[in-house]
């Protein structure tokens, strides 16, 4: 195990820096194991950004810096009025406070966003689907179900036959327990709700997280936490050099047409793939890492652990 620690203070004038703001608004990533199942392998938790912070410092950037800045922004904010028929601001970036949390179980994944109000973001999920569904159209293949996930909360499961050949891929969005929450299938979704309820082990209960990852010491306040399952990562590399091979060979059948010298780049990289994947099968010697960033006054203290077999 190889440790490391770092420490960024920050300069007494920050808070004056309009990121300083986005950066630090963000809240807190209290609680960081609520959600997270015991049977996780890995997963991180963060008091992210303030997203509405970050918005108006783009806003302000463009009127100070892009010649006719606020024509541009008007512009804009008359297509969310007329095309969109919302507000960006109001109907979207109010809705988060900033905490997000992700999480993985081997092939399942969950992430969360906190919300200010589950009623309004289950509101705009339903929008945005109906718009998806309306741009697609009655061809399109999409498929929109109510998803039973627990009992007393509304998610949707959608699905689509590309989706299905994709690993059988059936996402599911809702809002539960104070967060916006996507995940890959309703079992997910589910297992993560019964941990924040108390009725599943959290990751706390892993034992080995409990070996392998940082903790942060009662009191200080959590900025982010994070650990993942390195374990199979030199074959996560080989299928991810076989996923390329096979686009390059779809992208090859497409290229009759295109200049000699994109053809000849196309056709050399398969040989090279298939070179690197017994080599990238060589890197099996990753076990996992870990890393958990506090809060002290003006300064983070980020600790880290990189894990070896």
């Amino acid at each position: 195990s190889v440790f490391s620690e770092s420490v960024t203070s920050l300069k007494p004038d920050a808070k004056k820096s309009p990121l300083y703001g986005v950066l630090t608004s963000g809240g807190e990533a209290a609680q960081f194991d609520r959600f997270v199942p015991k049977e996780a392998t890995s997963f991180s938790s963060g008091s992210g950004i303030s997203l509405k912070k970050l918005y108006h410092y783009i806003r302000e950037f463009v009127t100070k810096t892009e010649p006719g800045g606020d024509q541009h922004l008007a512009l804009f904010d008359r297509i969310q009025r007329e095309n969109w028929e919302l507000d960006i601001e109001k109907d979207i970036l109010d809705l988060f406070e900033g905490p997000m949390i992700s999480i993985e179980m081997n092939t399942d994944w969950v992430f969360l966003l906190k919300v200010t109000s589950e009623k309004a973001a289950q509101a705009r999920i339903q929008d945005l689907i109906a718009r998806i569904n309306a741009a697609m159209g009655k061809e399109g293949g999409l498929m929109i179900t109510p998803a039973d996930v627990a009992e007393g909360v509304s998610f949707t499961q959608v699905t689509h036959p590309m989706m299905m050949l994709m690993g059988g891929l059936q996402p599911v969005i809702g809002a539960a327990e104070g967060h916006l929450i996507l995940g890959s299938n309703v079992k997910a979704v589910r297992r993560c709700l019964e941990t924040a309820q108390g009725k599943h082990a959290n990751i706390t209960k892993n034992k080995r997280w409990s070996r392998e990852g940082l903790k942060p010491t009662k009191g200080q306040k959590v900025d982010s936490i994070s650990y993942t399952d390195e374990s199979r990562t030199a074959e996560e590399w080989q299928a991810a050099i076989g996923m390329m091979s096979m686009v390059m060979g779809f992208a090859w059948m497409g290229m009759q047409a295109a200049p000699p010298q994109a053809q000849a780049m196309i056709q050399a990289l398969p040989p090279i793939l298939a070179k690197l994947a017994p080599v990238v099968g060589k890197m099996d010697f990753f076990q996992s890492s870990a890393e958990v960033k506090t809060v002290d006054g003006s300064q983070w203290i980020t600790r880290s652990v990189q894990n070896y077999k």
